[in-house]
């Protein structure tokens, strides 16, 4: 997946997309947990500068949460 910083974005606002189209739109970081599975699937993840170090937290917490570590 590629990580792009985009500053147009409201802070803590997460855009995910597959074949440049928008597949989830996540008002809060904390709202990643329920399109998880679009981060999974997901080719590109769009996030303000500031929100985007909260962003790869929670997808390296939610993939040690799924292999079960």
């Amino acid at each position: 997946m590629r990580f792009l910083l985009d500053p147009s974005l409201d802070r803590g606002r997460v855009v995910i997309s597959k074949d440049q189209t928008v597949i989830a739109l996540a008002p809060t970081v904390q709202a990643l947990a329920i399109v998880s599975r679009a981060v999974v699937v997901g080719h590109e993840l769009r996030a303000h500068p500031d929100t985007m170090p909260h962003v790869r937290r929670w997808i390296i917490a939610d993939a040690k949460r799924r292999a079960g570590l």
